[in-house]
């Protein structure tokens, strides 16, 4: 007979998880930029790449953004517009892989890291923090060092906890900064535009195009028309964000996994001796996971 005691993170009360996302909107030229010395740190940055026979820009650092620059311009046009302008060509392979990287580099902050790759192969992570956040001294502490370590190195970025993947990556990306409470998804979603539900640009441009803007017009609407003129995902995305259903990340790592056990030549049968080995492999537990 043997008794075992998992090392599983602890579920909250009401056994809902929490995520936190964060997002990097400027990561390809963030990365660029600390990977090749030879970038001009003084001049605006963009990359391109060849679409459809025509060199677009795909990245902006923020200097070429506020000059007025935009995703999906022609390079020539970028290059009349701002002749100082540093371009490259975007190397996707590199881009990804180093994100990906970076991503295990928050494996400090959660066991649980993913590369949330559904708008883009980079610029999104997504932790899960349910169980853990206590150890940086709760979900507000550990969202400003995460954010503040990041800043001083130099990226862009923004982050939002929440209980769904959906509502932590909307609010990473419309209502930055942000801890929703627990339980509190439908009110924290209802304000954000239905950009924040990640649907293609034609499912936003139809959807203002009906004066729905915020997701909250969203509710209670008949959902057999919104599925028949904008498609399942609509729905999908939006009881994923709103926790109706559950959105699982995969976590790049392999999480580990911790036991400690006891094993017994004949069945205990008193109730303090089953209680003592509790105690016994808890701490034993404890120590591994210290």
């Amino acid at each position: 007979m043997q008794h075992k005691i998992a090392g599983n993170l602890p579920l909250p009360i009401g056994g809902g998880r929490r995520h936190l996302a964060l997002s990097l909107p400027r990561w390809a030229t963030d990365c660029l930029r600390r990977a090749d010395p030879s970038v001009d740190r003084n001049r605006p940055l963009a990359l391109w790449r060849r679409e459809k026979g025509a060199m677009r820009l795909v990245a902006l650092d923020l200097v070429a953004s506020r000059a007025g620059l935009g995703i999906g311009q022609s390079l020539s046009d970028a290059r009349a517009l701002l002749p100082g302008l540093e371009v490259r060509e975007l190397d996707e392979e590199f881009t990804a892989q180093v994100f990906a990287d970076f991503a295990d580099w928050h494996s400090n902050a959660s066991p649980i890291v993913a590369v949330h790759d559904d708008v883009s192969p980079w610029g999104d992570l997504i932790l899960d923090i349910t169980g853990v956040a206590h150890l940086s001294g709760g979900e507000e502490k550990l969202l400003e060092r995460l954010l503040c370590r990041l800043r001083e190195l130099g990226f862009s970025v923004s982050g939002a906890i929440a209980d769904s993947v959906g509502a932590a990556w909307a609010l990473a990306h419309f209502s930055p900064d942000r801890i929703a409470d627990s339980g509190s998804l439908s009110d924290v979603m209802a304000s954000l535009p239905v950009a924040a539900l990640r649907l293609t640009e034609a499912q936003v441009l139809g959807l203002i195009q009906m004066g729905l803007k915020q997701v909250g017009q969203l509710y209670g609407r008949d959902r057999k028309a919104l599925q028949a003129r904008f498609g399942q995902s609509l729905l999908l995305r939006l009881d994923q964000a709103l926790g109706h259903i559950e959105e699982r990340v995969t976590p790049r790592l392999p999480i580990p996994e911790y036991y400690a056990e006891r094993r017994f030549a004949e069945p205990i049968g008193y109730l303090d001796d089953v209680l003592m080995t509790t105690r016994d492999l808890s701490i034993q537990l404890g120590n591994k996971l210290g």
